[in-house]
């Protein structure tokens, strides 16, 4: 058993609404930091360790190593207000002390890069340098955990991240830049025509990786991207995809499979593929499987069925999940009812299960009582705009 709040902690992690939040689903995919209620809080004006945000500002240039460190990790508890040091951090990346650039690059993938056009093009062309060139691997590993966490700034990266998807130095590597295309190879604006193919066709290659870590950071950042404009761009990297649906390790095969699903539709066939592995004896890979199920959300309404039979799991992680998954799913049936309000009213049912249930449940009749619009009534037309009366000349 584990402590509610880490039952809420694990379906934030595990069960993200939407394809908007794939790009945190792999199961040791680095997560954006999270400002503390602290830095959420905190001014510029207001002080820690006796000093103000201006002089942990200053001193992230200080001639002293050792004070230039301490000065990056706190100027990030600020929060919002830490933006305000994203000069000198990024004149940090080019420091000669590797623990600064590790460091400069940490905080830079925590305060983001601001709007300063000049700032963010400097930071990004030195990360996407350190991101190939630097001779320490954990540089290069910061360097480009710094850009996923950027995110859309960091385009400008993408071929040097697709070099990093090669790197043989470290799978980490590899894997944090599998991590960070999915991130910044995505479409900026409604005019672009989709993803960016290179980086798509870069990651279609990694799911041949050796490293299962890096395979399923590849197949969640394509499901992440999605799907490209051109038929003929969409069935090659969907060929990949489809390969690694057998993958050895079932997590990449899961994530692969909602991948193709979103690459083209959802089918009878690869549900229940997902639905057999909603048994798996692994835990993780349980969790992942009813996961898989809340972001298919309700093109998956032919298997609650199976997500009502995990309520009964010995793990209250996947209780957890199982039930947000139904919540997502949306099917408001009376079976899933029964299943949830047994969970909800149960006096000896884990605190967060209960609020679970009790939230998926007023979701779901909320969806049962959205008015339905009577079979085979077409849907109204929009009035034209009027069109402006002709000045006269």
């Amino acid at each position: 058993m584990r402590p509610a709040s880490f039952l809420l902690a694990a379906a934030a992690a595990l069960l993200a609404a939407g394809p908007a939040a794939h790009a945190q689903t792999s199961r040791d995919r680095e997560k954006e930091p999270k400002e503390s209620d602290l830095g959420s809080r905190m001014s510029s004006k207001q002080e820690l360790g006796g000093k103000p945000l201006s002089q942990w500002v200053r001193e992230v240039l200080d001639p002293d190593p050792g004070v230039r460190e301490n000065a990056m990790r706190t100027v990030v508890l600020y929060g919002p207000a830490s933006r305000e040091a994203i000069p000198n951090l990024v004149a940090e990346l080019n420091d000669t002390d590797t623990s600064l650039r590790v460091n400069a690059c940490l905080a830079l993938g925590t305060t983001g890069l601001g709007k300063d056009e000049k700032v963010v093009q400097k930071a990004v062309d030195t990360l996407k340098r350190l991101v190939t060139n630097d001779t320490q691997t954990i540089v290069r590993f910061q360097a480009a955990t710094a850009l996923g966490r950027i995110g859309k700034d960091g385009k400008p990266a993408i071929s040097s991240l697709i070099v990093a998807l090669g790197d043989r130095g470290s799978w980490e590597i590899r894997k944090a830049a599998a991590f960070a295309l999915g991130q910044v190879a995505g479409p900026v604006s409604t005019d672009d025509e989709g993803p960016d193919m290179r980086a798509l066709r870069a990651l279609a290659n990694a799911t041949k990786d050796v490293c299962a870590q890096v395979r399923l950071e590849a197949a969640v950042s394509i499901l992440t991207l999605g799907p490209p404009a051109k038929e003929e761009d969409r069935a090659a990297i969907a060929a990949p995809l489809r390969t690694a649906c057998n993958d050895r390790d079932p997590v990449v095969s899961i994530w692969a499979r909602v991948g193709v699903m979103r690459f083209h539709k959802v089918t009878d066939d690869q549900l229940s593929m997902l639905a057999a592995a909603l048994k798996n004896p692994r835990l993780y890979v349980r969790l992942h499987a009813v996961r898989a199920f809340g972001v298919i959300g309700p093109e998956a309404r032919t298997r609650v069925g199976d997500l009502i039979d995990l309520l009964d799991d010995r793990e209250d992680e996947t209780v957890l999940l199982a039930v947000m998954a139904l919540g997502y799913i949306g099917e408001p049936s009376r079976r899933v009812f029964t299943a949830l309000e047994k969970l909800a009213k149960d006096p000896d049912e884990r605190p967060a299960i209960k609020q679970a249930a009790g939230e998926a449940i007023k979701a779901l009749k909320g969806e049962q009582n959205k008015p339905k619009k009577p079979a085979g009534q077409p849907e109204p037309k929009k009035p034209e705009p009027r069109k402006p009366a002709a000045r006269a000349g």
